[in-house]
């Protein structure tokens, strides 16, 4: 029976903790978006404790968090830790009618913690080992087992597999001249084109540097060039 629940969770690769879903309507703000360090001595001393902390009492530790906690209505803060590492926080609200957390709650709570620290860092690690960071695609890995598992269902059923390979052309002129910052940003904008104009049982991974491999399911050699050619075309256009 609480007011409100927030869950602000550690970003990689720094851990610094950003606003992930809240039960609150209100609109979260360029000033709200919870961007917290890990080291702010009340977020230290809330994964030290390992325990539900009142939110008041967190807020005297500084103003930043302070101000965090107070856009997110919350009373209770529950730190999320998994081998010792500060996950994220769960935050509730007050209890209707201003009824006090009791000693059976705070328990429960914090059993509840491990567990949902668990699941977010394990949520964490296979986003790391099958989404390359740069780009949000597949990864190498990711996109050629993908390629393997379409590959043997299209030959057992007899299924059109088309696989189209893309490279950016003159692409290290690109870091030369502008850095490697600007590099990266091409190739941010030249991979959110490509997936936007996939389908949705299509695949894109990021396959070398500056090359993406797409796995086009139920795909003609036909369909397969004139997809090609279009996405050519748009990606010279840009």
């Amino acid at each position: 029976d609480l007011e409100s629940a927030t869950i602000w969770v550690a970003a990689p690769p720094l851990g610094q903790l950003v606003h992930l879903a809240s039960t609150r309507e209100t609109e979260i703000d360029a000033e709200q978006t919870l961007l917290l360090a890990p080291d702010e001595p009340g977020l230290k001393q809330l994964a030290r404790s390992g325990k539900p902390q009142p939110a008041g009492q967190l807020a005297r530790s500084g103003a930043a968090i302070a101000q965090r906690l107070g856009s997110s209505g919350a009373d209770l803060a529950v730190p999320l830790v998994s081998q010792e590492k500060l996950i994220g926080v769960l935050l509730l609200g007050a209890k209707r009618g201003g009824l006090r957390f009791s000693a059976e709650e705070l328990e429960l709570l914090t059993l509840l913690s491990h567990h949902v620290a668990t699941v977010f860092e394990n949520a964490r690690l296979f986003d790391s080992a099958t989404y390359e960071g740069l780009t949000g695609l597949y990864r190498r890995e990711a996109v050629l087992e993908i390629l393997d598992r379409e590959w043997n269902r299209s030959a057992r059923y007899a299924r059109p597999l088309a696989i189209a390979v893309a490279d950016l052309d003159r692409f290290k002129s690109v870091n030369d001249q502008f850095g490697h910052l600007a590099g990266d940003l091409v190739l941010q904008r030249v991979a959110a084109e490509l997936k936007e104009r996939l389908r949705e049982t299509d695949f894109i991974g990021r396959f070398g540097g500056e090359e993406f491999l797409m796995v086009l399911p139920e795909t003609s050699l036909e369909g397969a060039r004139g997809f090609a050619e279009k996405i050519r075309q748009h990606v010279e256009g840009l």
